[in-house]
């Protein structure tokens, strides 16, 4: 049997974030961890070694490309690493305890999901967007869509324009947007600037400095927010694929 080692787990669970990410991963982590790409390759691809702080610093660049790995430490990422190389299913799993393995001693089913319906609003709407306050009325929206991502009140929705988040976020998926949920490094965002323009980027806090990341870097660079001010509308929490 194989060996599993430090350098197996990491690339197993970096291997699951790639492919969630799409093209251009390995590249985005490179350039901000200043080594060669083919040198992330082989940490990732091939599960070559790797000193622990340059294993840290591709992780630090992975959750901010793909915060919706399970994991959020280094100890949980390498838990979700071997709960993939023993077969599981990696939507499976969380950090339930040390190991990463799911309890089960516990007979209690979780409770069922809220089913929220919340407005489909525009661009030009959601830039006017004053406080969480604002309400939705029939007639406001230009359609409904059903999520169990929010309970918020005061929810809402956007399709997608463009292609400044692809390869996540792709013209003409819907978002579900949390008003009242606190913005946080790595999360995606709806955030507006004096001219009230609403824009979908990536927050990035580095420090005292604060970016608007699009997830399309090859096209798109991302804007240096520090000490500009702006406002954030809501979080994503959610994208919903309607196929009627």
């Amino acid at each position: 049997m194989e060996e599993i080692t430090i350098e197996s787990r990491f690339g197993a669970a970096a291997r699951f974030a790639k492919q969630v990410y799409g093209r251009g991963f390995q590249a985005e982590i490179a350039k901000t961890c200043g080594v060669k790409t083919s040198h992330i390759s082989e940490v990732i691809n091939k599960d070559k070694g790797a000193s622990e702080g340059l294993r840290r610093k591709i992780l630090h660049e992975i959750f901010l490309l793909v915060p919706t790995v399970p994991a959020k430490t280094y100890e949980d990422f390498l838990n979700f690493g071997s709960w993939i190389l023993a077969g599981h299913d990696p939507e499976q799993w969380h950090p339930a305890n040390s190991s990463g393995f799911r309890t089960a001693t516990s007979n209690i089913s979780p409770r069922s999901p809220i089913i929220k319906k919340v407005p489909v609003i525009s661009w030009v709407r959601a830039g006017k967007w004053q406080d969480v306050e604002d309400q939705f009325h029939p007639g406001d929206a230009d359609d409904w869509i059903h999520t169990t991502a929010t309970s918020h009140p005061n929810a809402f929705a956007l399709v997608v324009k463009g292609d400044s988040m692809e390869p996540l976020f792709l013209e003409g998926e819907t978002i579900i947007v949390d008003p009242g949920k606190e913005a946080m490094n790595g999360n995606y965002i709806i955030a507006k600037n004096g001219d009230n323009e609403a824009t979908f980027k990536q927050l990035v806090v580095d420090g005292p400095n604060v970016y608007l990341r699009p997830l399309n870097t090859e096209l798109y660079k991302q804007w240096d927010m520090t000490g500009v001010k702006f406002r954030i509308i809501g979080v994503v929490v959610a994208k919903e694929q309607r196929y009627v």
